[in-house]
């Protein structure tokens, strides 16, 4: 996946919307090896929108180029980039206060207990190997971490694992710690299809068909200025496909 196919959702005079694909880094790993030259989204917004570059974090004074809020590299969906440094404060203030309403949609193994809850569990990072890690963990490092769901759709797979229910569900995390949509579902014993690093063998089971995670950022919403703000990304094709095929064996 490239650059090429990030999708302008909406454009602002002071911030724009994308539709980040999987497969895209939005920085630059600090583990890049030697010719591995793969553009980001921090490439494509300098690309796109030279000021970006002047965009500074009030606090530290780190180059920001309008980022304020990140997705996985597996993760698809909305993004919204700040244009100048006024709405990098303003769009940064919102999600630090939560201001931001987030919904995600996913596909979980196994059936849920219930159509809709929450997940309270206070995670902290960890070190697995030379791999940094997040974990449900109670300890002097853990932070808060709530997330939302709700069953949307449940589905029987008869191709990878004949008689495996899995859940389309859409996530609403009211914080934002890192792996928190990915570590709440697994600690639940629900994780997301495709997750290598939390899942387990049954999530591990779909990531071949899938090619990926199955997490994709559906929508944002938020008040900027005086305006409210409402955005949605539908999800990609390979994930459409993927529950069209279970709707046809299930």
């Amino acid at each position: 996946m490239e650059t090429k196919d990030i999708r302008i959702v909406f454009e602002h005079d002071d911030f724009v919307v994308i539709d980040k694909p999987a497969g895209i880094l939005v920085h630059p790993s600090g583990s890049k090896k030697e010719g591995d030259e793969r553009p980001t989204v921090l490439d494509w917004i300098i690309t796109h929108y030279s000021g970006t570059g002047k965009i500074l974090d009030p606090i530290s004074q780190e180059k920001k180029c309008g980022i304020v809020h990140r997705l996985d590299k597996e993760t698809s969906g909305i993004m919204v980039i700040a244009k100048h440094q006024s709405a990098f404060d303003e769009l940064k203030l919102l999600f630090q206060n939560r201001a931001v309403s987030k919904t995600y949609r996913a596909l979980l193994i196994g059936p849920l207990p219930n159509k809709q809850g929450t997940i309270n569990l206070p995670i902290a990072k960890a070190k697995q190997g030379t791999k940094r890690t997040t974990r449900v963990r109670i300890n002097q490092h853990s932070r808060e971490a709530v997330t939302d769901y709700r069953i949307l759709n449940a589905y029987t797979d008869a191709l990878i694992i004949p008689g495996q229910i899995l859940s389309y569900s859409e996530l609403r995390p009211k914080t934002g710690r890192t792996h928190q949509l990915r570590v709440h579902c697994a600690a639940i014993g629900h994780p997301i299809a495709g997750d290598y690093l939390y899942g387990g063998k049954p999530a591990l089971a779909y990531r071949e068909d899938l090619g990926r995670i199955f997490l994709h950022a559906y929508s944002l919403e938020f008040v900027f200025g005086k305006s409210a703000f409402c955005f949605e990304a539908e999800l990609p094709n390979g994930l459409n496909d993927f529950l069209k095929k279970l709707q046809t064996l299930g």
